[in-house]
């Protein structure tokens, strides 16, 4: 699952890497949204479904199957950990999330921060946090 996909990253190149992969984009913005209809449409893609929920609703009403949800810029990481409430259907799915290097968990973050990895592009360093 992508949260907030915007232009279909990570989701579109992970499902053109991984064919057999189901995968759900989370995207509010119709424009998006419509962009990412041509794209699957212009591939041919199959099991990739674009959801135009926001973030909480999503939650609320939904009940997939899901072991990995990512997400970009697009929410908070306080606001993502939502999916680990005990009553959620994605409690037990393992969360990505790219952040700048400076990021730090908050307190209501950190008990689900898994792994911390920072890497270099070019010159430019990020982070990618796995909760769990």
């Amino acid at each position: 699952m992508d949260v907030g996909t915007g232009a279909g990253l990570p989701g579109i190149p992970l499902k053109i890497c991984y064919p057999d992969l189901f995968v759900l984009l989370i995207e509010v913005n119709r424009k998006k949204i419509a962009f990412l209809e041509e794209v699957i449409e212009t591939l041919k893609m199959k099991s990739i479904e674009i959801y135009p929920l926001d973030w909480r609703t999503f939650l609320r009403k939904t009940t997939y199957q899901v072991d990995m949800i990512c997400a970009r810029a697009s929410l908070k990481p306080v606001e993502l950990i939502r999916m680990f409430k005990p009553s959620s259907p994605y409690k037990n799915a393992r969360l990505l999330y790219w952040a700048s290097a400076q990021w730090r968990p908050g307190k209501k973050e950190q008990p689900f921060v898994e792994k911390e990895i920072l890497y270099t592009i070019g010159n430019k360093t990020r982070k990618l946090i796995f909760f769990s």
